[in-house]
């Protein structure tokens, strides 16, 4: 894809020549995906994800690896207005510069834009500002607000218009390497098409109307006039980027509207008029998140802190979701509630409720708040080893909420006769089968339509059937319940009663995204690989009569023909391990040495 560089190279040659070719150039310059995000604090995900992101002159967040990947990010600099919450506010109010107008939307100041003082401000200190953040160009914003000026005093707006012209011309001859987009200004694009890069117009097809706060739709005129000017930008050789705003509830109207901007030749966003980074429905992120809750109060536990590392989702569950695609990412509730994870975030995929989890007693309430809103937001649920909370009123909250058919009667402490009543081998006894028993027993069923894989049933005193899912998916994602997680056959070797990838598919399916995730460092390399030096002066089973090491230089690394990395246990080498000959230290240095000397070889740290 041409860069904005490329493209303002070829802008004089592809006005001259006739519409076709125009209109090819134009196609070729523009970028696949566009994001906004006007927070302290964008995703720094998504900055990786979009070709284009618009952000904040101050924002907080890295460039580098985006850029790194060839993506480019425009800081805003509003040309003609001064915001209430500006943080240059009263710099800019005292130059001495006039205010003729205001913004009645926005409650914003409207600066003489023919004013020298105001065009020195805007150079020397907000675009300067912009450049030296690392930023590839201008997103130039209140454009059109020179409308509000002319109102105000029709005798000078050709002042006006003179002097916003004058503004850009300056400072893409102050910033020649900066790019500059433009927020419509329809009545200036032909004098600044040599100035600017894109044009950004908002509201082709979906609007938000800030005085009623509502969304509407365009109507026809309007879109069809927009559709004209989008042609003739187009024609100009200068990209084109939409903007239409929709709830983010609106994913099918959302998509449809994307594809059609798409269609007339535009880089689209389908966002929410707050501009905090929704993307609704068109080049959506799929969620590939998953939030893991563990831990307890240690101090009212008087046990030692859980660890991601003593989980069971660690020892079970995470390595098959990262095969599927999936990240982990751990939360200790002792510290309180998570600050992400739930709500409208699109990132996350759902919530793992481990198995080595007591919420303290203060926090329950607040954490059963937090996962009903989860619940709520689609978010999927997997519950771990037991249902969470011991106060039984928020446990019965709990079921109410998720289905979960639960007796008032709880279970009896002396129950006989267990046995499996359900019991689905495509997906249980995988490592251990699965025999029935009382233990961990609860009188607690499934939501009505659930997949259940194992219950069991067992007889009360009076002889009344008690049953038991202890392995179910549903609609909000599904439950792995104790005796039935895993078997300790020893202190080393624990087994699975569920088979985990077959378990976790029904509910955290994979095939919704490229997985899993090859990149290492800043996703420049889709190919990664490395040796580790483990057994290197290890006889070779292939060739007694050479090293691991050794064999590893004659009939790999020597004729490789791709950077690799490789390690050696510095001890080994020094033959300092037990049982280790040490009249073949020598031979094993040379080993390694010839390893390194390959130019293709980057020595790698074994610990």
């Amino acid at each position: 894809m041409p860069s904005c560089t490329q493209l303002r190279q070829g802008r004089a040659i592809a006005v001259a020549i006739i519409g076709l070719f125009a209109s090819l150039a134009s196609e070729a310059a523009a970028a696949d995906s566009l994001y906004i995000n006007y927070s302290a604090t964008p995703d720094s995900d998504a900055l990786l994800a979009f070709d284009v992101s618009i952000l904040s002159a101050d924002t907080q967040a890295d460039l580098a690896p985006g850029k790194a990947v060839g993506n480019e990010f425009y800081g805003y600099l509003s040309l003609c207005e001064i915001a209430t919450d500006a943080s240059y506010r009263r710099r800019a109010e005292s130059l001495g510069v006039a205010f003729p107008a205001t913004n009645p939307v926005w409650n914003s100041r409207v600066a003489d834009v023919s004013d020298p003082r105001w065009h020195r401000f805007v150079i020397d200190v907000l675009a300067k500002n912009i450049a030296t953040n690392g930023f590839d160009g201008f997103f130039l914003d209140t454009v059109d607000s020179v409308a509000l000026l002319e109102a105000a005093n029709p005798a000078q707006a050709k002042k006006y218009r003179n002097g916003l012209t004058t503004l850009i011309a300056a400072l893409d001859a102050q910033f020649p390497e900066q790019k500059i987009i433009i927020n419509r200004g329809f009545d200036f694009i032909e004098t600044l098409q040599d100035h600017i890069d894109a044009v950004l117009i908002e509201s082709v097809l979906q609007s938000y109307d800030f005085t009623r706060k509502e969304h509407v739709s365009v109507d026809a005129p309007t879109t069809a006039l927009l559709t004209k000017r989008i042609a003739d930008i187009r024609h100009m050789g200068l990209a084109v980027f939409a903007v239409d705003y929709l709830p983010t509830d609106a994913i099918e109207l959302a998509r449809a509207t994307g594809e059609r901007l798409q269609a007339l030749g535009c880089t689209a966003l389908i966002t929410t008029p707050e501009l905090k980074g929704d993307v609704v429905g068109w080049h959506q992120r799929v969620a590939r998140r998953i939030l893991v809750l563990h831990g307890h109060d240690p101090i009212a536990n008087e046990e030692p802190r859980i660890w991601p590392s003593d989980t069971t989702t660690t020892s079970i569950l995470q390595m098959p979701l990262e095969w599927m695609g999936y990240e982990l990412e751990y939360h200790d509730v002792s510290t309180g509630l998570p600050a992400n994870g739930r709500g409208t975030d699109s990132a996350w995929a759902g919530v793992i409720v481990d198995d080595e989890i007591e919420i303290p007693a203060a926090l329950q309430e607040s954490y059963f708040e937090w996962l009903q809103a989860c619940h709520r937001d689609g978010k999927k649920l997997l519950f771990v080893g037991d249902y969470p909370f011991t106060d039984d009123i928020l446990r019965h909250a709990l079921f109410e909420e998720l289905g979960i058919l639960a007796s008032v009667e709880k279970t009896q402490s002396r129950l006989s006769n267990p046995r499996l009543t359900v019991i689905d081998e495509s997906t249980v006894n995988f490592e251990v089968e699965a025999t029935p028993s009382v233990r961990d027993f609860q009188n607690v069923r499934a939501p009505n339509g659930a997949q259940v894989m194992l219950s069991v049933a067992a007889e009360t005193e009076t002889a009344e059937t008690q049953n038991f899912d202890a392995v179910y998916t549903t609609q909000w994602g599904g439950c792995l319940l104790a005796p039935f997680v895993v078997f300790e056959a020893s202190e080393e070797t624990v087994l699975t009663y569920v088979d985990p990838f077959a378990f976790l598919e029904e509910i955290f399916p994979s095939g919704k995204f490229p997985a899993p995730d090859p990149s290492t460092r800043d996703g420049l390399r889709a190919f990664y690989t490395h040796i580790d030096g483990d057994g290197f002066t290890s006889v070779s089973n292939v060739d007694e009569a050479q090293l691991c090491g050794e064999l590893l230089y004659e009939r790999f690394l020597r004729d490789l023909s791709f950077p690799i990395t490789v390690s050696i246990v510095e001890s080994e080498i020094r033959a300092h391990m037990l049982l280790q000959d040490p009249t073949e230290q020598p031979r094993y240095a040379a080993a390694a040495k010839r390893i390194f000397e390959l130019p293709h070889v980057e020595a790698a740290s074994h610990s």
